[in-house]
């Protein structure tokens, strides 16, 4: 049973995590190229003299595909979520792209920001963290492929709530290329709990003693982004010819023009 090209990739987004860690046949007849990414949050076991007193949740997601030939098959999916109980804050983005054929384009991104507020208190402020990035990647011939997943979160103090004290960010840029950011590692515990092709994934804790009535907010973010181009190859008429007949054409009429001046003049 072949999978038509809608369903396949409405499926990945049914079972992101499954599918980002497993690999996508493609038949060999219909050559395709795919690009999915997948980031996820998770934020609990908050310690503190305060209870949480806020939180809120923002989603975006947006695609775009284009397939100008009859030939050619272009889709693209997006999803983001984001949701919290008290002391447990959940969060991911997915995105897929899949093209087929000679000429496509398609690009999806989903993106998830939480924020969770404690009342001023005093003492050590704790939480636990868990990152797990996933990108899967295959490419025709002739073909662009691009895909890229973050997650990070960001400790604020609630009297300047645009300016934040300590920071977290992981990347996945490539199947192969992980990167870890961080503001400073006296405040943080982090393990690498597993790391492979296509696939990272961090945990750890934050632990920062506050003075005594001091606010704290957490807010975290998780970003994915997927794309897949190809544009057809031009012919060599296209690429060498059409330029030298161009180039040649310019410089007759830079020739011709002082001439037409002097019979200009004549006259």
């Amino acid at each position: 049973m072949q999978l038509k090209p809608k369903a396949l990739i409405q499926g990945l987004l049914l079972t992101a995590p499954i599918a980002f860690g497993s690999t996508i046949a493609i038949s060999p007849a219909q050559a395709a190229s795919i690009a999915g990414a997948r980031g996820e949050l998770t934020l609990n076991q908050f310690e503190w003299t305060e209870d949480a007193t806020s939180f809120e949740a923002i989603t975006r997601t947006s695609t775009d595909a284009i397939a100008p030939v009859d030939e050619s098959f272009a889709l693209a999916g997006s999803e983001a979520s984001a949701l919290s109980e008290p002391q447990n804050v959940q969060q991911s983005s997915n995105a897929l792209a899949l093209g087929i054929g000679t000429n496509y384009f398609a690009t999806g991104q989903g993106f998830s920001q939480t924020g969770i507020g404690f009342d001023p208190g005093s003492g050590y402020f704790q939480f636990n963290f868990k990152a797990t990035l996933n990108l899967l990647t295959q490419a025709d011939p002739d073909a662009n492929v691009r895909a890229h997943s973050f997650a990070s979160f960001q400790v604020y103090k609630n009297d300047d709530p645009f300016t934040f004290i300590d920071y977290l960010r992981a990347d996945l840029w490539s199947p192969t290329d992980f990167q870890l950011r961080l503001s400073d590692t006296s405040y943080m515990n982090i393990s690498l709990l597993e790391q492979r092709e296509g696939f990272a994934e961090i945990a750890g804790t934050y632990r920062r003693k506050f003075d005594d009535g001091t606010g704290v907010t957490v807010r975290g973010f998780t970003n994915a982004e997927a794309t897949v181009a190809r544009v057809p190859v031009p012919p060599m008429f296209a690429v060498v010819i059409l330029p030298a007949l161009s180039w040649l054409k310019r410089r007759n009429q830079m020739k011709a023009a002082p001439q037409a001046v002097s019979d200009r003049q004549a006259d």
